[in-house]
């Protein structure tokens, strides 16, 4: 297997700076499909944008990615706990989870791994939701 390669941390702060936010409306539709909003996980949360926006709408949100350094420039929220782990060993609890979220990351990962890693840790009580999303500007 390969092992993810970082391609962030030399760019961290410009990253943080340019990366852009989702509208409100994907994040109240994603948390309508979930019975439960208890866990959500954020995979590879680059700098949390997306972290804090789940925030508002789940109980607790895990957010992980490969770059310390990337994680050193998300903002603290009282809800949200940032990680450093590959999209394919999130070091979560089996079944622990209502939404795994990913913003405009997939392609980075090695996919296959990563979905055994989301059969494992979505929730079996109320089968959890995969959102994978991208935002194309025309």
């Amino acid at each position: 297997m390969n092992h993810p390669q970082d391609h962030f941390s030399a760019i961290a702060t410009v990253y943080k700076d340019g990366r852009i936010t989702y509208p409100s409306a994907l994040y109240e539709y994603l948390s309508s499909l979930c019975k439960e909003r208890e866990l959500a996980w954020d995979c590879a949360t680059g700098s949390g944008q997306a972290a804090k926006d789940l925030s508002n709408y789940f109980d607790r949100v895990i957010a992980t990615d490969i770059s310390d350094s990337l994680l050193s420039h998300t903002e603290s929220l009282k809800n949200v706990e940032f990680r450093q782990a590959p999209a394919a060993a999130s070091g979560l609890d089996t079944d622990s989870l209502d939404l795994v979220a990913v913003a405009q990351a997939t392609h980075w990962f090695e996919f296959d791994a990563f979905w055994k890693e989301t059969t494992s840790v979505e929730a079996e009580r109320d089968p959890g939701l995969l959102g994978i999303w991208a935002l194309t500007i025309l």
